[in-house]
């Protein structure tokens, strides 16, 4: 029987029962309602000698869980099972406040707009529009997507608690590395990233805001093999960054000294000062706490070069306990070749933002752009023929992205582009064409049920 979670059993009055799956019901009941009933007693009792089954008494099940754990239990249980038979009595949930508000000035308005009509006609248009709020305005959820928005309410992703996803997800927007690879085909200033503000809260003082670039850090992630060869995308779906966490007192700073993966950062001569004098919140990232170059089992320090340093010992690449799924955020057409081109070398082939970084298989960022190639087309081209693709993996990435966002047969960026389609040979038969006239008689022609009339 299940231990944990909203439906452990753990506590529950078990009676004697001829079916082991199917709820116990009192005959009375069923014989008077003459219809199926389900009887849940939403109550949990302590286990100890007097109420435990007696054949079981060997297993000496009273001493294996605390009480303060059984409460625990019994409380999630019983307040779950509660809520469960509110809901399927009810089978319905409030409309929200404001909503309703909205619906009462609406109805107001309109029986001012209203005045000296007919009763007979004001009655319908007030049920009408009645209805129409029901129906069009009011959402009604059912049990299991409210416990999703309850459970998902504090998630980044909008749409966790409306839909069910076999993953996690994180989103990636386009837009900077667009800009970034733009301003190195102009051999411009390269422009700086926009990031979402970031409360630190290592610290429980005032705290203070704090920010992490995606795709500046990526690009100065370093050369240490699990991450040197991954692409953006790649990247997204294996490591996330993380605040990296530093000793705030004393205690904490001895208790690191006794174990090193304790936190992620160590305190420098100064950094031990401060927090001695209890200044914790004065503390700064290089001069009182300092990265952990060696690393930890599930967390990689940042590179050493330029565009890394304002964020190496404030962030850490933390990798997933289970892979997540890029989403790119917004629309992602385009109104010509290079624009997609661009979204596929920024997205899904390594690059590096410092040149000490760089190696054969992962290019500086300004080389993505050969000196002798005419578009982002060609360059994607050179890119692939004379590296290739990283990975079977990331080819089959691509192949899905054109198909999904180009048009197949006008965006072949090499021969077998598109060798996953089984028509590429095929031509239509019928000679489809359309001239003014068809297209006005389309326009004027008005089809409803087996009738055909001329408008």
């Amino acid at each position: 029987m299940p231990r944990k979670s909203k439906r452990s059993m753990v506590g529950m009055l078990w009676e004697p029962c001829n079916e082991p799956n199917i709820n116990g019901n009192h005959p009375a009941l069923l014989a008077s309602l003459r219809c199926n009933g389900d009887v849940q007693l939403p109550f949990r009792f302590p286990i100890t000698v007097d109420t435990h089954d007696r054949s079981c008494s060997s297993e000496q099940c009273d001493t294996k869980m605390p009480l303060w754990t059984l409460a625990r239990e019994a409380q999630i249980n019983q307040s779950a099972q509660v809520g469960y038979m509110c809901d399927y009595q009810n089978k319905r949930l409030k409309v929200a406040t404001r909503e309703v508000k909205e619906w009462m000035r609406g109805q107001r308005e309109l029986g001012v707009d209203l005045e000296g009509k007919p009763t007979g006609y004001l009655g319908a248009r007030v049920s009408k529009r009645l209805c129409a709020d029901l129906f069009a305005r009011g959402v009604c959820r059912g049990a299991v997507e409210c416990a999703n928005l309850l459970l998902h309410a504090e998630s980044k992703d909008p749409t966790s608690a409306e839909s069910i996803k076999t993953a996690p997800l994180t989103d990636i927007a386009l837009v900077y590395p667009i800009q970034l690879l733009q301003a190195v085909r102009a051999q411009e200033h390269w422009p700086k990233e926009t990031t979402r503000a970031i409360v630190d809260k290592r610290c429980d003082t005032p705290r203070k805001i704090t920010e992490c670039p995606f795709w500046t850090v990526y690009g100065a992630r370093g050369r240490r093999p699990k991450v040197h060869m991954l692409s953006a995308y790649e990247f997204a779906r294996e490591f996330d960054f993380d605040l990296a966490t530093h000793p705030l007192s004393m205690k904490t700073h001895q208790a690191q000294l006794q174990d090193l993966q304790k936190y992620h950062a160590v305190l420098t001569a100064q950094g031990i000062e401060e927090v001695g004098n209890c200044r914790r919140r004065h503390l700064r990232p290089q001069t009182h706490y300092v990265i952990q170059e060696e690393g930890g089992p599930a967390w990689l320090p940042l590179g050493h070069g330029e565009y890394a340093q304002p964020y190496r010992h404030d962030w850490v690449m933390v990798q997933r306990k289970r892979p997540y799924v890029p989403v790119l955020y917004g629309a992602q057409g385009s109104r010509n070749e290079d624009d997609m081109a661009m979204r596929i070398l920024a997205l899904f082939f390594p690059w590096v933002n410092d040149v000490q970084d760089s190696s054969d298989a992962v290019p500086y960022i300004a080389d993505l752009w050969p000196s002798d190639a005419r578009s982002w087309r060609e360059a994607l081209c050179m890119q692939v023929n004379r590296r290739g693709y990283p990975t079977q993996e990331v080819k089959r990435f691509v192949l899905d992205f054109c198909f999904t966002y180009c048009l197949p047969r006008e965006y072949q960026l090499i021969d077998g582009l598109a060798e996953d389609s089984d028509n590429e040979d095929i031509e239509d038969d019928v000679n489809f064409a359309l001239d003014e006239e068809d297209v006005l008689e389309a326009v004027q022609t008005h089809i409803k049920g087996s009738q055909r009339r001329k408008a």
